[in-house]
């Protein structure tokens, strides 16, 4: 018999924030470098509102909570993601008092827990404000609900949730499948492994029997002034930044060559071995200034040596 562990529910649902959050900021990036000035806010909420999938006064309202566009393109995924949980709930207005007196992740983790938990989000108020006096979450959640036992469900460790999230499982299936699991005290991963291509959240939630409405979050959005999203969204968007991510990567090896005369053969042989690009150009330049062979270099590191004293070894950096 295992007890719900709070503290490592936290740290799945805020690594799936940061994720999330991730994946949405490459894309907001592009608009923080726009002039500043009330004549721009106007642009700048139908900039995110289109990649967001919200209307324009909404984004704006979220403004005047926030106060700061920088801080509103990073974390609007969460905004998002509580907009969803309030959405006729009659606390719209609580939620946007609280915006600008919380972090975005500690609202979304009150507001995520009282409404998977049936609490009354009228309670997130005094919640948020142990949390501001310095609480720990796993001590002030356990505070407003009994410790529940499981005979087969157990939260998930951090290198079980690195694992799944490598096998390309997606951030938002691994909480779903989670809400669900720990509802009906079910394994995690024989929830998840039920989520395919032709069986959706909703479907696998009635055969199960789970009455929550958490499945219901990410598939279908109804709320007044947000564009009605499919779950695959979130997919593109992970997807795109991957892409992305990519795309720098071998940008960076394409200057590397250019550069340092590198063939591509050497370029590979040095990735294998396990070295970045940022390494891999730190050992070329220290090669080329003492004028030795990067095998050379590579080789102090093979013994052991830290880069610090890769560093010391050589006189010319």
């Amino acid at each position: 018999m295992s007890k719900l562990n709070v503290k490592k529910l936290m740290f799945i649902l805020v690594t799936v924030l940061t994720v999330t959050g991730f994946a949405l900021s490459v894309y907001g990036k592009q608009y923080t470098n726009e002039p500043q000035g009330n004549n721009q806010n106007g642009l700048k909420a139908q900039q995110i509102a289109q990649f967001a999938k919200l209307d324009t006064g909404t984004v704006l309202r979220l403004y005047q909570a926030v106060g700061d566009w920088d801080k509103l393109f990073r974390n609007i995924s969460i905004y998002k993601q509580l907009l969803t949980l309030v959405a006729g709930s009659g606390y719209e207005k609580q939620l946007f008092e609280l915006i600008p007196q919380h972090e975005a992740t500690d609202l979304y983790v009150a507001y995520d827990y009282f409404s998977t938990n049936e609490l009354p989000l009228k309670e997130v108020i005094n919640a948020l404000e142990l949390r501001a006096k310095g609480e720990d979450w796993e001590v002030i959640l356990p505070k407003f609900t009994e410790t529940k036992s499981y005979k087969n469900y157990q939260v998930l460790a951090k290198e079980d949730l690195r694992r799944l999230l490598g096998q390309g499982y997606l951030p938002e299936d691994i909480v779903q499948a989670d809400n669900i699991a720990r509802a009906k005290d079910l394994p995690l991963e024989s929830v998840l492994k039920l989520k395919t291509v032709s069986n959706n959240w909703q479907t696998i939630a009635e055969s199960l029997q789970y009455k929550g409405k958490e499945y219901n979050r990410k598939f279908k959005l109804t709320i007044p002034g947000i564009t009605p999203a499919a779950g695959e969204d979130l997919t593109s968007l992970i997807a795109a930044s991957n892409q992305n991510a990519e795309q720098r990567k071998k940008a960076e090896e394409k200057k590397l060559e250019t550069e340092f005369g590198l063939t591509d053969q050497d370029l590979q042989r040095y990735l294998n071995q396990g070295h970045n690009p940022h390494e891999i150009r730190n050992v070329l330049k220290l090669a080329q200034a003492n004028n030795v062979t990067p095998e050379e270099v590579l080789d102090k590191k093979k013994q052991g040596l830290s880069w610090e004293e890769i560093l010391a070894a050589y006189p010319k950096h």
